[in-house]
């Protein structure tokens, strides 16, 4: 019987999971030990940063965004110190 033109494909699985982080500050020491890289807050790998522990790496992916959202209770006046927060610091969509 005749093979079918072109390579020969196997397909494998997937390989097991190596490492498993179960938060920020594990994942920063990762990639301090050299097991990777990861996408971490400015404000968290700063230090790391200056002390030379890790370098940035420029690149094209847009920055994460993460929305804030207000819940209140439907009764309940905000405080002026809320109120002005938000009209100050939240941008409206």
């Amino acid at each position: 019987m005749k093979s079918p033109p072109g390579p020969s494909r196997t397909r494998f699985p997937p390989p097991p999971q190596a490492v498993q982080l179960d938060g920020p500050q594990e994942t920063i020491r990762a990639a301090i030990q050299g097991l990777g890289i990861t996408i971490a807050s400015r404000m968290e790998v700063s230090h790391y940063i200056t002390s030379g522990l890790l370098d940035r790496i420029d690149t094209d992916i847009p920055p994460v965004v993460y929305p804030v959202s207000r819940c209140v209770r439907a009764d309940d006046p905000l405080s002026p110190q809320a109120s002005s927060f938000i009209e100050n610091s939240l941008t409206k969509a």
